[in-house]
């Protein structure tokens, strides 16, 4: 395993879980595997394809990751193919009379459910079945597909062939349902931590956004960052305006033709744009490694949703940032979507995932704490030092006077009306709907006019996620009294909470480079080589390989064998042209690159 490790995929060690991962494959077990974007999942899958003997079937939700995919294998000396919907039926017959060329064959969950397909691969020797973005089987999960639901196909033909899901986002109730969905009973469980510790998290009201966006990009010259907006419009009108400022810039949504959205994704994937402006249509799948940021012009739907696309940043271990805006508007514009849906359990799930977002983004906790509780995993501190709430060292103040007076108000309202209308209330508006209710007259009725509204809002939405307010999952959610109520309320229990500022901690910006020149003109070779082979530029290196290149100019086959991600293959196919512009860049500036040979010490990234 070590040796294929080095020589094939070109690390030195794994990353955490993937050997456990490996092995229970090796060992014929049914394994659920849940790591987050970036921990190396392909590899629990590619590197114990190249071990045993046999076929193994790729289950993949899209077309471009599974080019993708096989693209990189083929350059790293595996085989790879794949068959879905873009290839022709004398393609798919090639590839079907070659089968044994290949060591992984990708297919789409559609091809699986094709009995004439099926019927093809009892007839070949398959080694094991690995279900990739696993998620989409659940019916909780976040991006549905129903073809996934018919998976339970694998285990009713294939009994005795093991099955590896993987997925990077998965709660206990998805993961439950997976393992249902799959017919899983005894598999082997491993949960790696949902902490993407290279990305840091800031949340800012929504206020001028096409400056607020400006101000992200300019801090990453020539990086590759995505912006997700909500509605295809904003995406149309936001890539317009970027695009007028200059900036190299695409969009995807439904809304574009398939062709459109094909020629904009792999501009974006290639360098050709370093921006792509972007619904939530765009993203699964994708594998570049080297986005630097993620921006929310609107606060997303879900957790689920947001943990995944700001996964998409940083895959390569580099930092990142993730940035989202947000306004009380994208609630409004969430419920109205959900209004034409039938399935009142699915709306009402909804509904509380989305209420859970903007509590996420109004709350003063730890982004991380916040988003590692959801997937139920504890941090460890309250303070991750890599957020907008922890960047000020983590001081808390007593709101213990200030809880008990928005506690009396829910309390003299009978926990009968919503957010606004309590703080309304508290803040002594003369609004129509006060007035008429008589709530004037109420003595918890301006009470708090000291207090502005949005940082009353922030403190209700801290109450909230401290169990002592929560809101009804109703058609029209009131605010309420939870658990902790009574005990503050008393007086028996003080409310320390840890105050915003949404002008602290400047947010990072990209990632410092040794010799940046060098770093350049290595990644003019890696486009210039793309370009002639036809991939993205990141197939050939990712840009942890040439900042490792940069850092420490190897010059001969054995310090280029230790740059993260060079094996054999790679060695072969394109040391000579790398280990040139190094040698000549060095005698260019009167570098001794020998006095680098023993320091050489990749990182340890293990991922595909």
């Amino acid at each position: 395993m070590h040796t294929v490790l080095k020589t094939v995929f070109g690390h030195d060690e794994f990353r955490p879980h993937q050997k456990s991962i490996i092995e229970a494959l090796m060992n014929g077990q049914d394994t659920l595997a849940i790591l987050p974007t970036g921990a190396g999942k392909s590899l629990c899958y590619q590197l114990p394809a190249h071990l045993k003997s046999g076929i193994t079937v790729v289950i993949s939700p899209l077309i471009a990751l599974m080019k993708d995919q096989v693209d990189q294998l083929k350059r790293m000396g595996l085989p790879a193919a794949y068959i879905n919907s873009s290839l022709r039926p004398h393609e798919v017959e090639d590839i079907k009379a070659h089968i044994y060329d290949y060591k992984l064959l990708y297919i789409s969950p559609e091809r699986l459910m094709m009995p004439e397909f099926r019927q093809f691969l009892h007839s070949i020797d398959v080694a094991f079945f690995a279900v990739d973005e696993a998620h989409c089987i659940s019916q909780w999960g976040h991006q549905f597909r129903p073809e996934y639901r018919q998976l339970n196909v694998l285990k009713k033909e294939f009994p005795s062939k093991a099955i590896l899901a993987l997925t990077a986002t998965a709660t206990d109730r998805v993961q439950a349902d997976i393992i249902r969905q799959l017919q899983l009973p005894h598999a082997t469980k491993i949960v790696g931590s949902f902490n993407r510790s290279n990305l840091t998290y800031h949340v800012r009201p929504r206020q001028n956004i096409v400056a607020q966006i400006l101000e992200v990009i300019r801090r990453f010259p020539d990086q590759s960052g995505i912006v997700y907006t909500a509605t295809k419009r904003s995406a149309d009108q936001l890539q317009q305006v970027l695009a007028n400022a200059g900036l190299r810039v695409c969009k995807y949504h439904a809304g574009l033709s398939d062709g459109e959205r094909k020629q904009n994704q792999e501009a974006f994937i290639r360098d050709q744009v370093n921006i792509m402006v972007a619904t939530l249509a765009f993203g699964m799948g994708i594998n570049k490694p080297d986005v630097r940021y993620i921006i929310h012009a609107e606060m997303p739907q879900t957790i689920e949703r947001y943990y995944q696309e700001t996964g998409r940043a940083g895959r390569d271990g580099l930092p990142s940032e993730c940035m989202c805006f947000f306004s009380y508007a994208d609630v409004a514009l969430y419920q109205f979507f959900l209004k034409d849906l039938q399935d009142m359990q699915v709306r009402a799930e909804m509904e509380r995932k989305t209420y859970e977002m903007l509590n996420y983004c109004q709350g003063a906790v730890c982004r991380r704490v916040f988003l590692l509780q959801y997937f139920s995993e504890t941090l460890g501190q309250d303070n991750c030092g890599a957020c907008d709430i922890c960047a000020d060292g983590g001081a808390k103040e007593d709101c213990t006077e200030v809880a008990q007076k928005i506690i009396a108000g829910v309390v003299a309202l009978r926990s009968r009306f919503g957010i606004n209308h309590v703080i309304d209330v508290l803040v002594g508006s003369k609004a129509k709907k006060i007035l008429d209710y008589r709530h004037d007259k109420l003595a918890a009725y301006n009470t708090l006019s000291q207090i502005p509204k949005m940082q009353l809002r922030d403190l209700i939405h801290n109450l909230i996620g401290l169990n002592i307010l929560r809101v009804s999952q109703d058609e029209y959610p009131v605010l309420a009294l939870g658990d902790q109520a009574e005990v503050v309320l008393k007086g028996q229990k003080p409310v320390l909470i840890r105050q915003k500022s949404y002008e602290e901690s400047r947010p990072q910006s990209a990632p410092e480079v040794q010799d940046n020149s060098l770093f350049q003109k290595l990644r003019q070779l890696r486009r210039s080589l793309a370009t002639q082979e036809g991939v993205p530029p990141y197939i050939i290196f990712t840009d942890v390989a040439l900042l490792d290149m940069s850092a420490h100019y190897p010059t001969e086959n054995g310090t280029f064998l230790n740059i993260h991600g060079v094996g054999q293959t790679k060695l072969k196919n394109y040391g000579s042209a790398f280990m040139q512009v190094i040698q000549d860049h060095c005698r260019q500036n009167n570098i001794d690159p020998g006095r680098f040979k023993k320091s050489v010490v990749s990182p340890n990234l293990a991922r595909s």
